[in-house]
């Protein structure tokens, strides 16, 4: 009733029992459903990193994301 108006009209959740189970169960399906659909990936060999090759890794990355400004 007024309650639910009100609170939709003030973009905040219902804190009514019902509408808590509600979120809750849509929540829990939602997870459900993407558990469902994640798959491990298998490897055929593992990628070894030295320390060399991870900073230049993480320097591409840098220049990539244009985040490099910060460290000059």
């Amino acid at each position: 009733g007024k309650y639910r108006k009100w609170a939709q009209e003030n973009k905040l959740d219902s804190k009514l029992p019902g509408d808590i189970k509600k979120r809750k169960a849509d929540a829990e399906h939602v997870t459900r459903t993407l558990d469902r659909d994640l798959r491990e990936k298998k490897l055929k060999h593992a990628v070894k990193y030295t320390c060399k090759e991870f900073c230049r890794a993480a320097i591409k990355w840098l220049v990539a994301t244009d985040q490099v400004r910060p460290f000059l």
